[in-house]
């Protein structure tokens, strides 16, 4: 809880202490963007999973937009924790549902539209019933 609710309020280098060695370059890649372009506005804790006694997944639903749009946006995060001596570290994380581009994911192509008729269907009149 510690370290999403010190990401939210921008204190990286904080929340960075909970986070493995190894995982920490991509940790702040992720939010580079983070109190700049984007903004958080709300997290909350969404579940957690064990998977054995040093490994967890942590699920956290976060609130967020962009600057320079005014659009509240919702992303699910899934955090994998591990116990290193005791002392939990986040390992990775991943975008598990709801909006791309919290963590700096690419948004997926849009669908192609269909192709729109460029004319009427041909309507022949007098053509038909000559009695």
């Amino acid at each position: 809880m510690e370290l999403n609710l010190n990401t939210r309020f921008g204190r990286m280098e904080i929340a960075a202490e909970q986070v493995a060695p190894s995982a920490r370059d991509q940790f702040f890649e992720r939010r580079k963007t983070w109190g700049g372009t984007i903004r958080i506005a709300d997290y909350e804790f969404a579940g957690l999973k064990m998977k054995d006694d040093s490994n967890a997944e942590v699920f956290v639903k976060i609130a967020w937009f962009r600057t320079n749009e005014g659009d509240l946006r919702t992303s699910t995060l899934k955090q994998k924790w591990r116990a290193f001596t005791g002392d939990w570290k986040l390992v990775d994380e991943e975008r598990s549902d709801g909006d791309y581009g919290l963590l700096g994911e690419p948004e997926p192509p849009a669908a192609a539209p269909e192709p729109k008729r460029t004319q009427f269907p041909t309507i022949r009149l007098g053509q038909g019933n000559t009695d």
